[in-house]
């Protein structure tokens, strides 16, 4: 039987966020194997947690382009692409020569949501790209930029934290709060969430102008 208080309890490091996605998810499987197999209703012991508000941690400019500018060629990439163009980080990991337009200065690509989005990459972005552009096409830019070749979400995050300890940021900063962070700054300088919807690619594909054409 499972012991549910030791297995919450496990969970205690986790942030509020994760730990409630965690309890509820137990919750559901327990629950479902007594509605489906008879189990005993251990799921009613599980204590109730309130839903944690929502994140809402943006970065000021000064720690934004301080991590840019330490940052390995590999994971600059990749920050560029969740700060300047938005893009979720799962997605700009998998970012390669074959969604680059060198010609136009776009990138084309499928959101996790199936919506097709096409952006202007920043100046900043290009000058990195650009030379890789000729490389194998379905290589992500980070697997071209990284010395062992990596790629992965995993690798990317425990880079993201090295940096800030060598940035001497010493709070949390995630990719998703860099994508936050301009949408913030876009609302701020248009005061049009469609605007913003788009960028994030909450909305069909507009045209949208390069994002360091806005500041």
């Amino acid at each position: 039987m499972i012991d549910i208080a030791a297995t919450i309890a496990l969970w205690d490091g986790c942030s509020d966020a994760t730990r409630y996605t965690r309890v509820a998810g137990l919750k559901r499987i327990l629950r479902w194997m007594t509605e489906d197999y008879g189990a005993p209703k251990v799921y009613r012991s599980i204590p109730r947690m309130e839903k944690p508000s929502p994140r809402n941690v943006t970065a000021t400019e000064q720690e934004k382009r301080l991590m840019i500018e330490k940052a390995k060629p590999a994971v600059r990439c990749w920050l560029l692409m969740c700060s300047d163009l938005a893009i979720r980080s799962g997605t700009a990991a998998l970012m390669a020569p074959k969604h680059y337009d060198a010609a136009a200065g776009t990138l084309t690509f499928t959101t996790k949501k199936g919506r097709k989005m096409c952006l202007p990459v920043t100046d900043e972005l290009a000058e990195i790209i650009r030379p890789l552009a000729k490389l194998d096409a379905d290589t992500p830019f980070v697997a071209h930029l990284s010395r062992n070749g990596h790629c992965k979400s995993r690798y990317l995050t425990a880079e993201l934290g090295r940096l800030r300890k060598r940035c001497g940021i010493n709070r949390q900063l995630t990719p998703h709060d860099l994508r936050r962070t301009t949408a913030v700054r876009v609302y701020e300088d248009t005061r049009d969430l469609r605007v913003v919807q788009a960028i994030l690619g909450h909305r069909p594909e507009e045209t949208l102008e390069p994002l360091d054409r806005r500041r």
